[in-house]
């Protein structure tokens, strides 16, 4: 439980306390490794950060994830925002408890009432008081979804038509040659002078260095492929979509319905989430660094 003293003297921070137990350490530690691995992750792969390598799970990976971000120890942590001088803690606090309290004294009533016929109506009061209040200042668990690109149509056509007739966000035309990010789904010019910046890059370029940290990919509506853009070097990778044979149609010359492969795309996924771009060698022999930006 978190608890506060009794106080008649006076209501500052400093004549209260708030004891946290292991219960409580527990559930910190479990509710701040995602956002620890997500920072982690962010600062290796775009900060290229060396650190210690973390640990293999449980509390030994949160403790080697804090050392890693240079971070105090957890329990250093928790004293601090728990200090009499953190006046904004110590009100969070205090509504909470106050809030506990309250919900606490609903449930008893609901308790005492059961042989009234009141079920429903204090049932209502206890949902819609801990609406009110807001007691739930520690959120819920909640599952880490795995990297995935956008969803695309199952047929070439519906996509088609979609990226033939969606203007582009930044020249605000139906592009003569649409993309599309797989990251974001947004409908992007690529390799036209419409939407170059001022540096003289590229949509593509200019939209993969916001939107992914510069490693992305864009389905070249026209052309069926998949451009993979990697800081200054880019490659062709293939098409997700195949016809009845298993064969791509590259800038559809042959015209026959093509579907989408899930397994193609499925790889490009792993690809692009196990940072392979540059590791695979089929990728690495078809890229270039020339007319990088152009796209």
């Amino acid at each position: 439980q978190v608890m506060e003293p009794s106080s008649s003297s006076s209501s500052s921070p400093s004549s209260s306390s708030v004891e946290v137990t292991p219960a409580h350490l527990t559930r910190i530690r479990s509710l701040i490794h995602p956002f620890l691995r997500k920072c982690a992750v962010y600062l290796h792969t775009c900060l290229f950060y060396k650190g210690e390598e973390e640990g293999a799970g449980g509390d030994d990976a949160i403790d080697s994830l804090m050392k890693y971000l240079k971070l105090s120890p957890l329990p250093s942590v928790i004293s601090g925002v728990l200090s009499p001088k953190n006046t904004l803690a110590h009100k969070w606090l205090k509504q909470y408890i106050s809030a506990v309290r309250l919900v606490d004294n609903i449930k008893n009533n609901n308790n005492n009432n059961n042989n009234n016929n009141n079920n429903n109506n204090n049932n209502n009061n206890i949902s819609s008081t801990i609406k009110t209040v807001g007691t739930e200042l520690i959120p819920r668990d909640y599952e880490i979804a795995p990297f995935k690109l956008v969803s695309l149509p199952k047929t070439y056509q519906s996509l088609y038509q979609l990226a033939t007739t969606t203007p582009c966000r930044i020249c605000n035309t139906v592009s003569s040659k649409p993309g599309i990010c797989l990251m974001c789904g947004s409908i992007v010019c690529v390799g036209t002078d419409c939407c170059r910046d001022d540096d003289g890059k590229g949509e593509c370029t200019h939209h993969a260095s916001f939107c992914s940290a510069s490693t992305c990919a864009f389905l070249v509506v026209k052309t069926t492929a998949v451009l993979l853009i990697r800081g200054d070097r880019h490659a062709f990778w293939g098409s997700p979509y195949l016809d009845e044979h298993g064969e791509e149609d590259p800038h559809l010359k042959r015209g026959r319905p093509l579907h989408l492969h899930t397994g193609r795309y499925d790889q490009l996924t792993q690809l692009i989430a196990a940072h392979q771009l540059e590791a695979d060698s089929r990728i690495a022999e078809l890229s270039s660094t020339s007319e990088a930006d152009w796209y």
